[in-house]
């Protein structure tokens, strides 16, 4: 297992000198209720114990502006809403280039800005994999800074899932 410490970055912080090789940057808008999915789970997780090679970070609503963010690491996991004919709570796990690639995958619920700041990023020289974590919201038209109650009551359960993807993601890159 890899180490843990507990590492809370935030949007505006610019993080560590060196950036950690793994960043894990949620992004949502949290007054738009299951939209804001991506920044509940990162503060869950920033409630625990973070391997030491992870950043976690709250991206907020940001676009071009988190290519600072992203610049320098070894891998990009992006926590969003994704819509999908998926069950609302099932955490899908697609790489961003896949995305770019075809239409019929799952979409981020605001998959055009960051599908702009993925293909920004390798315009600017950035060729770290980016993976999207994407969670299947039930409603996204709501204005709301609560969750609806499905998602509000498989937040543990979800936030598990994407940890365990982090620590498995963690521990393979300190493997390399």
């Amino acid at each position: 297992h890899p180490r843990h410490a507990r590492r809370v970055i935030t949007a505006g912080h610019t993080g560590p000198a060196t950036p950690l090789p793994i960043l894990v940057l949620g992004v949502g808008n949290t007054l738009c209720g299951d939209e804001g999915i991506g920044i509940h789970v990162i503060r869950q997780l920033q409630e625990g114990m973070i391997p030491e090679n992870v950043e976690v970070t709250d991206g907020g609503t940001g676009g071009i502006e988190l290519l600072s963010v992203m610049e320098g690491r070894d891998r990009v996991l992006i926590v969003d809403a994704f819509e999908s004919d998926a069950p609302a709570g099932t955490v899908l796990r697609v790489s961003a280039e896949s995305l770019v690639a075809d239409e019929g995958l799952p979409r981020s619920a605001h998959d055009q800005s960051v599908l702009a700041v993925v293909r920004t990023a390798r315009l600017l020289g950035m060729h770290c994999p980016f993976e999207i974590i994407g969670i299947v919201p039930e409603d996204c038209t709501q204005t709301s800074l609560d969750l609806s109650p499905r998602l509000q009551a498989l937040l543990p359960t979800i936030t598990s899932k994407v940890r365990a993807i982090v620590e498995e993601t963690a521990a393979s890159s300190l493997a390399c």
